[in-house]
């Protein structure tokens, strides 16, 4: 057991600690082989085959800790993202967006409207990923620095996603661990998801004011078209099925993950009548985060065994739910929060205080450029097309949204 907890560690601090993963990667000599290994899901998944080694836990065990209707909605999530991703359903919207609101003040609201809107329908980090480089493009078209909107769209993301159990990896956890159906999640918070954006919206305005300003009265961009009609009516038509089985799947027995799933693979294998091959759709997966999490479930079956989480239990039940909040933001800043809910939810006792952890959680990851993986995303993304993100910035930003809607969701739902 202390080989387990011992590898526990070792695997969360190359996860959480800044700079750790690639330190560790370039004393190995770097190469494509080393890169995967020290990639988040290869640690997740070698720290996983090791705890198997050290016999820490038994391969049966393995197996049970893995939450396989979990795996299941994302998997069906991620389908769908790619369906629309091939039917550039991001890159048509967002040129739109940038033709209807043609002042770059008007385009930053927008954006995170939009953004939160898609966040809140299907995974937050593919939106970001697709919707980033269309948005620096649109900034670009109208002689902007792109930043405000690249920060503005990371913030707008964790905030909708926070309305919904397919917004985020963690959400989707929570709800699939929990049994909570579409409408049992999303409608206690999605009220103060909504509340929070437009406070987001607001400090956003705020802070870039004076960049805004300087540059009204430009063209904007080119408008795109859609370049596949027939695949653009099936990915829309797909998600729009998923949506209409998480709202009336509960009353005939049809999980969220049955309803995702179900959708993603209609999408696929129907893409060929719209002359795209079901292996791009395939192909455009994260299967990353799908191996992220099985590496998870089993690293995190150590410490159930080992008693930690009934020790963690014990600190947090004395501190009641503004200490569970706390708790909940510093771990999500540590150690990333999917590892952190996966750590906490056992100890969420009742159906209140799993929605709290999930939107805790996700408006923790506003707090630092860290705790959110569709901040690093937006920031990777944009440096890719040599958009500048200012990490500075946006954290003096993040630390009071963060704090700010972190209090107001705790006012609202602890």
């Amino acid at each position: 057991m202390l080989a387990g907890l011992a590898l526990f560690v070792l695997v969360y601090a190359l996860l959480a600690v800044p700079g750790l993963a690639p330190r560790a990667e370039r004393a190995l000599g770097g190469g494509r082989a080393v890169r995967l290994v020290f990639s988040r899901p290869g640690i997740a998944i070698l720290g996983a085959l090791l705890i198997l080694l050290v016999g820490a836990v038994s391969p049966r065990a393995a197996w049970a800790a893995l939450d396989w209707p979990t795996l299941a909605l994302l998997l069906g999530m991620m389908l769908l993202v790619a369906a629309l991703d091939a039917a550039n359903v991001f890159e048509v919207l967002a040129s739109r967006l940038a033709r209807a609101l043609p002042t770059p003040a008007r385009l930053l609201a927008g954006s995170m409207l939009v953004v939160a809107v898609l966040s809140a329908l299907v995974l937050n980090d593919a939106v970001v990923l697709l919707f980033t480089p269309v948005l620096v493009r649109a900034a670009r078209g109208m002689g902007t620095n792109p930043f405000p909107f690249l920060a503005a769209e990371a913030f707008a993301a964790n905030l909708g996603s926070s309305a919904t159990p397919v917004g985020n990896p963690q959400n989707a956890y929570i709800a699939s661990a929990r049994h909570l159906s579409f409408g049992a999640f999303a409608l206690p918070l999605a009220p103060v998801a909504l509340l929070c954006l437009a406070m987001g919206v607001g400090l956003c305005l705020l802070a870039f004011r004076k960049e805004l300003r300087a540059h009204e009265g430009r063209a904007p961009p080119p408008l795109a078209q859609v370049s596949n009609r027939g695949m653009f009516a099936l990915a829309v038509g797909a998600v729009a099925l998923a949506l209409a089985a998480f709202l009336v799947g509960p009353a005939y027995g049809v999980e969220l993950w049955m309803g995702a799933l179900g959708a993603g693979l209609l999408a696929a294998l129907l893409a060929p009548a719209a002359r795209v091959s079901p292996l791009r759709v395939a192909r455009g997966v994260d299967y990353g985060i799908l191996v992220f999490f099985v590496g998870l479930f089993v690293l995190l079956q150590v410490v159930k065994d080992a008693g930690a989480l009934d020790l963690l239990g014990g600190l947090l039940s004395r501190s009641g739910s503004a200490g569970f909040v706390v708790a909940t933001a510093l771990l999500s800043n540590v150690v990333s929060n999917v590892p952190a809910v996966l750590l906490l939810l056992p100890l969420a006792t009742t159906q209140a205080q799993a929605l709290l952890l999930a939107m805790a959680s996700t408006l923790a990851g506003n707090l630092t450029f860290l705790g959110s993986a569709a901040t690093v995303i937006v920031a990777e993304t944009a440096r890719s097309r040599d958009a500048e993100f200012d990490v500075g910035r946006f954290t003096l930003l993040g630390l009071g949204i963060g704090t700010l809607t972190l209090f107001v969701a705790w006012l609202l739902l602890g």
